[in-house]
């Protein structure tokens, strides 16, 4: 630690990096898959004239949506809820991100958007979503992809267990 004038500034400055990172942390970080190809087997087609609805599965995840769609909006509401495997096996979400990918029509990423995300909760509880997204052009559908960290807190084998699950469109050879 260095000292000026017998004060010491090492505490100083690792409160001050503290901050700092804390502050970046709450800024939000804006991930995009710009260009990355999306299974067309997830994808959802974009159509007027009503409220569409249907449910999004994918391994033991299930998403239950409803949407209204203009040429430059989208209002997408439902509910998100986990399998029997995550019940079983954990008691706790650590963290959930759920997003929504505009494609083009080669089923390309044109934007990502945030559309759930949650810390801490527990894997049999259901999470409610509402958003209104503004829809890039040339979108022509969309699917849903998520990346997640599951964990068993204070089991009885004296362990933490820890997965990842994510499933998200894939970067293009």
């Amino acid at each position: 630690m260095a000292t000026v004038n017998n004060k010491t500034y090492g505490g100083r400055r690792a409160l001050f990096i503290l901050a700092s990172l804390i502050l970046v942390g709450c800024q939000g970080i804006e991930i995009s898959y710009f260009g990355y190809k999306a299974n067309d087997e997830s994808i959802i087609q974009l159509l007027t004239s009503g409220t569409r609805q249907g449910v999004w599965n994918k391994d033991d995840i299930a998403l239950n949506y409803q949407y209204d769609y203009t040429d430059s909006a989208l209002n997408i509401s439902g509910a998100l809820a986990l399998g029997t495997y995550y019940d079983i096996n954990f008691n706790l979400i650590r963290s959930l991100d759920v997003y929504l990918f505009f494609l083009d029509t080669n089923s390309r990423v044109l934007k990502t958007a945030l559309l759930v995300q949650s810390l801490g909760h527990r894997p049999d509880q259901p999470l409610a979503f509402a958003k209104k997204l503004s829809v890039p052009a040339g979108s022509r559908s969309f699917t849903l992809g998520y990346l997640g960290e599951a964990t068993e807190v204070g089991s009885m084998k004296g362990t933490n267990s820890l997965e990842f699950f994510y499933n998200l469109p894939q970067q293009p050879h």
